[in-house]
């Protein structure tokens, strides 16, 4: 089991460096892997000393080391399936709103996981001309524009016509998303459709719900393959930070 966890801990490294290489080290909560490769290299050094134990205190070591093994196994195991099991987010017939959240802007340019939540946006708004726009996302570090008026700028240049579209640009969390959008527009009430990237729908689906949205459905927007397993990690510690905020 120690050699497992060491092999691990070097399969966490190689990704940290293949997304370092393939993002130019602009990956966000890219520390993940660094923070697990360090975690699975103690667990595997407590686990290789078994054979070599003696005394108590090393006997209680090991258990706890088994112990936190196998309840972060599950944990994350049954975070993984529940991400996974969200990711379908098929449209289901008409929203009185689609809710598109925010992502990185690099300048004015939308980052690629905002240009895929604005292509499956694009895609629904063609295929169901009556449904309105919320497009959500305030100014961040190194943007230009708010993430809002980036997306206006992008869905205007692909005929998407203005009045279809309400712009809240002071929002800088999924959270603040959802919830400064509910308070412009009502949408919490109304059948609403929720635009975002494939991986993070099963827990804007849950603070939705938190939130008290009535009747919110997830649009799920593709991801870069390669980012995949990161973004999937980032999703699993977010999920930590939640459940722990609620304590």
């Amino acid at each position: 089991m120690g050699l497992i966890c060491y092999l691990a801990a070097g399969a966490c490294l190689v990704y940290y460096g293949i997304i370092m290489l393939a993002t130019g080290m602009r990956a966000d909560s890219s520390w993940i892997w660094l923070f697990l490769a360090g975690g699975l290299t103690i667990l595997g050094r407590v686990l290789r000393s078994a054979p070599r134990a003696q005394g108590l205190s090393s006997l209680v070591s090991i258990l706890i080391a088994y112990a936190v093994l196998l309840a972060g196994t599950a944990f994350f195991g049954m975070q993984i399936t529940r991400i996974a099991l969200a990711m379908g987010g098929e449209p289901e017939g008409d929203y009185d709103y689609v809710l598109v959240l925010g992502a990185q802007v690099r300048g004015l340019v939308p980052s690629s996981a905002l240009a895929f939540r604005l292509e499956a946006a694009l895609d629904y708004a063609k295929a169901h001309p009556d449904s309105v726009l919320i497009l959500t996302g305030a100014q961040g570090s190194g943007e230009d524009i708010t993430e809002a008026d980036c997306m206006r700028e992008y869905l205007l240049a692909r005929g998407i016509p203005d009045k279809r579209m309400v712009l809240e640009e002071n929002s800088t969390s999924t959270r603040e998303n959802l919830l400064f959008s509910a308070a412009l527009t009502g949408c919490d009430k109304k059948r609403v459709g929720i635009v975002t990237n494939h991986f993070h729908l099963y827990r804007t689906l849950r603070i939705a719900e938190n939130v008290g949205y009535r009747d919110a459905h997830g649009i799920a927007a593709d991801s870069t393959r390669l980012m995949l397993p990161h973004y999937v990690a980032r999703e699993c510690f977010a999920l930590v930070k939640e459940l722990l905020a609620t304590l």
